[in-house]
């Protein structure tokens, strides 16, 4: 299964969504699921919109990781509209342990390493830029 990821730099600082999810605490960057007839690009549109409440402008693919038979694809993206906040995706109104647990924040670039930012490698490739 494809999933797509943004990747939004502004100012030193990298877009990332807080996590809590059963018992761990970490970061990882917006994105998710392709649904039924929608492309890459459509997705990271829809995703953002629905978890940090921007639009974005997708720009080139930057990182591919495998994990748990998932793919991941992560793209730079510029925000073109909105105000990064709370979005009004399901994961914020999926009650139970999943409520709550979805916050989106900007992360000095620099200090990066002080975070369990998700996947690491991207993570270790943004603080050498």
């Amino acid at each position: 299964m494809l999933r797509v990821r943004a990747v939004i730099i502004q100012n030193g600082k990298v877009l990332a969504l807080e996590r809590h999810k059963s018992g761990e605490h970490f970061w990882c960057f917006p994105g998710g699921g392709i649904e039924r007839n929608e492309s890459a690009k459509e997705a990271l549109i829809r995703e953002c919109l629905e978890e940090a409440n921007i639009e974005v402008r997708v720009g080139k693919k930057i990182y591919h990781q495998n994990y748990k038979e998932k793919e991941n694809d992560f793209y730079l993206c510029e925000i073109v509209g909105g105000k990064v906040g709370r979005g009004n995706g399901p994961e914020y109104h999926n009650g139970g342990d999943r409520l709550n647990v979805y916050e989106p924040a900007w992360l000095p670039i620099k200090d990066l390493h002080k975070y369990d930012l998700r996947p690491s490698g991207l993570r270790d490739n943004l603080t050498k830029l």
